[in-house]
């Protein structure tokens, strides 16, 4: 190979793992935030024994999760499978569980005046995505959310799961009522690093990150103008993201 093909390949490689690193660290960043927070409540309130029970499972469970991120790390530079976990073309989730465990990092350290509810009914089917994947997903979207009603002091943030007309998939929508997407970032709205954040605030990884999970799983992401329109309360900005159920 000539000098100039060599560079070539070095640099496609190196570019590879600079979107590696870049995408993992992002990720982990939000379990690793959820621990920090949980350990403060915790450290604040001994004597709360109900939030010493939770903040140990949402602690345990985070930490699992962070573990299995460095796996998929490690695996993709070695070039093997990933040592644990459920492949993506065998997965079956239910969705409450890992709704709850998102939402759950934020409920007791929300911002003053922003309030978060949760809407899945009971019996909704599983759906073709693993556990740790939908929870990713939810926990951007959330985050995003959190960040846009906090910019104008606080707001409202809908997450609700509904099963589609024909029972083939599940649709998790997250609304909120802050300023909503600014035209100048629609069209690039899920290209990675596409972000409208201040410099340092963001990666303007999650979106995109969020919407190859689903596509990975054979489900989309999208902004959906036409669910905000119709949502029972005014809200200005609405997620949906769309799965497959498991048959």
């Amino acid at each position: 190979m000539s000098d100039a093909g060599t560079r070539k390949e070095t640099q496609s490689v190196l570019e590879a793992l600079r979107h590696a690193v870049t995408r993992h660290c992002h990720e982990v960043r939000q379990p690793l935030l959820g621990i920090k927070g949980y350990a403060e409540l915790m450290a604040d309130a001994p004597e709360d024994g109900a939030l010493l029970r939770e903040g140990a499972r949402q602690i345990n469970a985070q930490a699992d999760r962070v573990a299995r991120m460095l796996d998929e790390l490690l695996a993709l530079f070695l070039g093997t499978q990933v040592p644990r976990g459920t492949p993506a073309s065998e997965a079956s989730t239910p969705p409450a569980p890992p709704l709850e465990r998102a939402l759950g990092l934020y409920r007791r350290r929300l911002p003053e005046r922003v309030t978060v509810e949760l809407d899945v009914p009971a019996g909704l089917p599983d759906v073709a995505i693993t556990s740790d994947h939908l929870e990713q997903i939810a926990v951007n979207l959330i985050s995003n959310a959190l960040d846009a009603v906090a910019s104008v002091g606080g707001g409202r943030i809908e997450l609700r799961a509904r099963k589609s007309a024909d029972g083939q998939a599940v649709r998790i929508e997250c609304a909120d009522d802050g300023p909503g997407v600014p035209a100048a970032l629609r069209d690039a709205l899920f290209a990675p690093y596409c972000t409208g954040k201040p410099p340092g605030r963001g990666t303007g990884l999650g979106l995109a990150i969020s919407r190859e999970l689903a596509q990975r799983a054979g489900g989309s992401l999208e902004l959906d103008d036409e669910a905000a329109r119709a949502w029972p309360r005014p809200v200005t900005t609405v997620f949906r993201l769309t799965l497959p159920t498991v048959r």
